[in-house]
């Protein structure tokens, strides 16, 4: 699916039967979708939504659009059921502790890494994320929505994100993007 209008390819692809979403139970209902955050860069977009399906369940997801030969396409993304989003695994709670951490899923396309990220923030007011190649030294920063971040960015891993109060003070941080020993 096709058009010059980003926003709308997204709409399409969530809403179109021909993608066997009625099947897994993400057809989504074009009237309840909702943007939450979206990172512009000239042939690249990124969008975080929250849609009701049309067997009435509530899904947030990820999508990377990409401008192809003048045509906007849906090129790869991360969904999961909007209740799901904060779950945890004992691992995860064992590994992570107290401190705020970010479920992090990620795919790096065309040179660019689209992370999107829901904020476990373990009774911590986290008001910002900021996103720092461990390599490079890039920075990149995104305001929290409803636990959500959403990050399109030119940097290689590893990534250390760092967790901001509201007052921007460093509550933690996180080491993401290590390959296992």
């Amino acid at each position: 699916m096709s058009t010059d209008d980003p926003r709308q390819v997204v709409i399409d692809y969530l809403s179109d039967k021909k993608f066997q979403r009625e099947k897994r139970g993400c057809l989504a209902k074009v009237e309840t979708i909702l943007f939450l955050k979206v990172k512009a860069l000239p042939n690249l977009h990124a969008y975080a939504v929250r849609y009701t399906s049309t067997t009435d369940q509530q899904w947030d997801e990820a999508c990377l659009v990409q401008n192809m030969n003048g045509s906007w396409r849906c090129s790869s993304g991360f969904r999961g059921r909007t209740e799901d989003r904060f779950a945890t695994t004992k691992e995860e709670r064992v590994k992570n502790g107290s401190q705020p951490w970010i479920k992090v899923s990620a795919t790096e396309e065309s040179g660019y890494w689209f992370i999107y990220g829901n904020v476990i923030a373990n009774n911590y007011d986290i008001a910002s994320i900021r996103m720092v190649s461990a390599t490079s030294g890039q920075i990149e920063e995104d305001e929290t929505h409803d636990g959500l971040v959403l990050f399109l960015s030119k940097c290689s891993l590893p990534i250390e994100f760092e967790f901001y109060s509201p007052a921007h003070i460093l509550f933690g941080k996180q080491l993401w993007g290590l390959a296992p020993l």
